[in-house]
């Protein structure tokens, strides 16, 4: 064989980039330049000499470290099989010590990602361990790092689970940095995180059977559809929230100094730059007397003060020191909780933000039948732990006058408050910040009145303004809200975080917090006749990261005559659209979908409008959602705006011009992609105009929205029926309501309310069974309408809330009302 110098020459590089791959040559070279004097060895985490070499960019010397971690979660009995560590694209093997291995390896590149697998019988576990660049700091003057300076190096099914799901939400790849594991942490589910790793530990025990053809659980859970069946095989009986305190594998607090003096936890967060605004937030915050108190995104009458405590696990105990007690209506009983403890334990320590699991234990005892003790109501969620001295964004907010949108306070009635009225966010109003601390608010007030129609705004409210460090305060007439805006990737929208405390009247006191966005409100005005086309929801977007996932999709399609439809599919029920009309009014779009009944035994249907469904024999219709967005500001080919959507389930006959019972989901910011048509063309360039100030005025009751499978609805549905006729029909209303007497079919005064639910048996997760329940059912959830086994729903108790909490059984889902 003939060999040219160019094979040659490719053959000797070859060599050489081997050669200086392995670990041994690494420390030779060291070892040489040193003796040679070339460079100054340095300790990890120091800075150091770079390495000049012709042609290439300075490189800090590679650096061997030794990692001790630890394997949990193994068969019983079974021993470790194989380890191997990643660094980048290389591969090193570790030993096997009885249930803990040992590696040392090195990095061409500190920013490479490590990453630990074991494979074992039944397992195939992995964790994140972070960059080299992570170990190199933790190392110390020793160069080794054991699991208990890093918690990542402890290989479990939680690690496990984290990994997993993390590489599902970068769409099939590992995370590339420290900082984009974290992100994408922040945006999975609580109960996808306990689910996932409550199969693998289940596997691994034995106590989950692996199905024909499957080797371990990581091969089950890799599979969406096998690990979906699983997930609807249990029937709601997985403990897999309640194992997250059995388990270890953790990250404990070694003293309660490592507690952030204000700890910020969230729930998911989208990582697609859009921040998730219909999120309740937890603020715990250090008081001077080394107390904290604990805002849980509800509104309290007085805020309480907890006590700390570090157990033997590492997790932080709150104890409060005055009760806390809140009542709501579990089916048709009214009953007292009375907060005993919260638990937080740490699951994941990262640079700026990090995992956490709450466990709240309230006591129950009825109201309705005194000296009855119940259950205790038990809540396990997941939140994403930063603390908020660190994460908020000290330049975010300046002394010069700018136009933003922001949450806005208003009182509500509330019968199970002692004033009678309650502090809540009512409007996301436009703020115009006046030099020398003066503002206003703009087009403020609902823009849908009582006949489901559109309607002006009102004026605006005058309000005063400071900037203290990191923090925005705006003292309305209501209330003082403190502002913090926090990291995000989107220059439009920013996160805030809000604590809200009422100064004046029946509210003074209160305290209320929540999370929303500080919208800019741009320069350029939105015109009619690009409302034509189809818009995709930013909101719509919220399911990406579940697993398994639904792959929910939703988009709205406007014709250039005012028709329109709304397209949807996924939740398992397959592709489906309903017809809506739309127009545009003050600048904004309003969407009006109506139902109506042309037979009662098969109930509603969508109508393009009730003129032509009563044309075509309709025997009752009315309008059941309105939805209106407000552009304000364009970024390439989408709009940033204000939107609330109104929901009323009531029917009325041909020729009624009253009023409804509607409400409103919450007012709040979101982000529409144009895709097609008139609504991609540029717009002229203008200002929008600033209103005149008038008093403020109240404003329609709001809820939570309501998304399928993970959200609640805290408004309950009722279920009533016609003792004439034998009509049923359902009505959103609150407790303080009269219930409807005339029956809305054949008018009789003899319409009375259904019972739904007799009993009920709180099961975990946001779960709970009804007297309805026969032997192999699944265990029901307020938010599929009790009719599917969809998985348990994340929730808190709906605290001093005049209306039902999610333990009322709703009759039947209405996804088209409820979507989003």
């Amino acid at each position: 064989m003939r060999w040219n110098k160019k094979w040659l020459a490719a053959i000797a590089v070859a060599v050489v980039v081997a050669a200086f791959a392995s670990p041994v040559f690494h420390k030779a070279f060291q070892l040489a330049l040193a003796r040679a004097g070339t460079i100054a060895q340095a300790l990890p985490g120091e800075s150091a000499e770079p390495i000049e070499a012709h042609g290439s960019q300075p490189k800090l010397p590679p650096i061997a470290l030794t990692i001790s971690g630890e394997i949990l979660g193994l068969a019983p009995g079974a021993a470790p099989e194989a380890i191997l560590v990643r660094v980048g694209s290389r591969s090193f093997n570790g030993q096997i010590h009885g249930s803990g291995y040992l590696a040392t390896i090195d990095a061409l590149d500190r920013a490479d990602m490590v990453s630990v697998e074991v494979r074992s019988q039944r397992v195939r576990y992995r964790s994140i361990v972070g960059s080299f660049a992570k170990l190199v700091a933790r190392s110390g003057g020793d160069r080794r790092v054991e699991a208990s300076e890093l918690q990542t190096l402890r290989v479990s099914p939680l690690s496990s689970a984290l990994a997993f799901l993390v590489r599902y939400a970068l769409e099939g790849r590992d995370a590339v940095s420290d900082q984009e594991f974290e992100r994408a942490s922040r945006s999975l589910f609580g109960e996808d995180v306990f689910e996932a790793r409550a199969l693998l530990d289940g596997v691994a025990s034995g106590a989950v059977a692996l199905p024909p053809g499957y080797a371990d659980g990581q091969q089950l859970l890799e599979n969406e559809a096998a690990y979906s069946q699983w997930i609807d095989s249990q029937n709601g009986r997985s403990p897999s929230a309640e194992a997250m305190f059995q388990q270890i594998g953790h990250a404990p607090l070694s003293s309660l100094s490592e507690l952030p003096l204000q700890l910020l936890l969230m729930a998911t967060v989208q990582r697609d730059n859009y921040p998730v605004f219909a999120n309740e937030p937890q603020l715990l915050l250090g008081n001077t007397d080394g107390s904290y108190g604990w805002y849980t995104g509800q509104t309290e009458e007085a805020p309480v003060r907890y006590r700390t405590e570090l157990n033997a696990s590492g997790d932080v105990r709150l104890s409060p020191l005055a009760p806390r007690v809140y009542e709501r209506y579990e089916a048709v009983e009214r009953v007292r909780l009375s907060l005993d403890r919260v638990v937080l334990r740490r699951l994941f320590d990262g640079d700026r933000h990090g995992l956490w699991v709450a466990r709240e234990q309230w006591n129950r005892t009825s109201v309705d039948r005194p000296g009855t003790t119940l259950d205790p109501y038990i809540e396990i969620r997941l939140w994403s732990g930063s603390d908020l001295q660190q994460v908020a964004r000290t330049g975010a907010w300046t002394s010069a006058p700018s136009r933003r949108a922001l949450p806005w306070p208003c009182v509500r009635s509330n019968v199970l408050f002692a004033s009678g009225q309650r502090l809540e966010t009512c409007d996301f109003a436009q703020h115009r910040f006046d030099p020398g601390g003066s503002g206003a608010t703009e087009d403020h007030g609902p823009k849908i009145d009582a006949y489901m129609r559109p309607q002006a705004a009102g004026g605006g409210v005058a309000f005063d303004w400071s900037v203290e460090r990191n923090q925005l305060l705006v003292r309305t007439p209501l209330a003082t809200l403190r502002y913090w805006s926090i990291d995000g990737d989107d220059e439009t929208v920013d996160t805030v975080v809000y604590l809200a405390t009422g100064n004046s009247g029946a509210t003074a006191g209160q305290v209320w917090t929540g999370v929303s966005g500080s919208l800019a409100i741009g320069d350029v005005p939105f015109q009619a006749g690009q409302a034509v086309g189809t818009w995709i929801p930013a909101s719509a977007q919220i399911a990406a990261t579940m697993y398994p996932n639904p792959h929910h999709t939703l988009e709205f399609q406007h014709d250039a005559g005012g028709d329109g439809q709304q397209r949807e599919n996924g939740y398992g029920s397959g592709p489906r659209g309903a017809p809506l009309r739309w127009e545009t009014v003050d600048g904004r779009i309003y969407q009006t979908y109506s139902s109506a009944v042309f037979d009662r035994r098969e109930g509603q249907r969508s109508v393009r409008d009730c003129a032509s469904a009563f044309a075509a024999g309709a025997l009752t219709c009315a309008p059941s959602r309105v939805r209106y967005f407000q552009p304000l500001k364009r970024v390439g080919d989408g709009w940033y705006g204000i939107e609330d959507l109104h929901l009323q389930f009531e029917q009325k006959p041909a020729g009624y011009t009253g009023p409804y019972q509607a409400v409103s989901t919450g007012v709040r910011p979101n982000y529409y992609r144009c895709t097609d048509g008139a609504c991609r063309t540029p717009s002229a360039p203008g200002l929008p105009a600033s209103l005149v100030m008038v008093e403020s005025a109240r404003f329609a009751p709001t809820v939570p929205v309501v998304r399928p499978r993970k959200t609640r609805i805290a408004m309950p549905i009722y279920a009533f029926q016609c003792n004439a006729c034998g009509h049923s029909f359902d009505r959103l209303q609150k407790l303080s309501d009269a219930d409807p007497s005339a029956c809305p079919s054949c008018g009789a005064e003899a319409v009375g309310r259904q019972l739904t639910a007799p009993q009920f048996r709180l099961a975990g997760g946001g779960w709970y069974e009804t007297d309805f329940k026969k032997d192999g059912d699944k265990k029901r959830n307020l938010v599929d309408g009790g009719t599917a086994a969809a998985k348990p729903a994340e929730s808190k108790p709906e605290p001093a809330k005049s209306e039902p909490a999610k333990t009322e059984t709703k009759p039947a889902a209405k996804p088209a009302a409820s979507a989003d």
